[in-house]
């Protein structure tokens, strides 16, 4: 059974995540060992997408969480002195003001943790794009006071 791609329209894919263009089958290319694809999209971008992305939004619905889902569902409060990032009480960090333009734009995503001699860390970004790498437990220390 093929489904039709909702943002790119004049795409298919199968669920054995097969995608197919006017009826022929798209050969992906491969980047660290994952399939990835070409599409143009209806607002007539042109984007280089994981086909396991491109499964899930079509067969899954691409559910992305909103900034009142994190606040409020969530429970996450915003870190001060960073107001495009809120965090849990457990230590979760979110960006809920994403950039505009690259990957993931306009989208809120969860922050990804790295570990230094097992303490977890994550790169913050400000709004002039300037970087710090900071200690998820200072960041909980002055959310929620721990």
């Amino acid at each position: 059974m093929k489904k039709q791609v909702p943002y790119a329209t004049k795409y298919e894919i199968d669920e054995n995540n097969h995608i197919y263009h006017n009826g022929r089958k798209l050969k992906p290319s491969y980047k660290n060992n994952e399939p990835y694809v070409n599409l143009y999209c209806d607002n007539g971008s042109r984007r280089y997408l994981k086909v396991a992305k491109v499964s899930e939004d079509t067969f899954v619905g691409g559910q992305y969480l909103t900034s009142e889902q994190i606040t409020e569902s969530l429970g996450a409060k915003a870190i001060p002195y960073w107001p495009r990032y809120a965090i849990t009480d457990y230590g979760a960090v979110f960006c809920v003001d994403p950039p505009k333009r690259g990957k993931g734009a306009n989208e809120c995503f969860m922050v990804k943790q790295r570990y230094i001699r097992e303490t977890p860390y994550v790169t913050l970004h400000d709004f002039s794009g300037d970087r710090k790498t900071l200690k998820v437990d200072d960041l909980m220390k002055a959310t929620w006071n721990y």
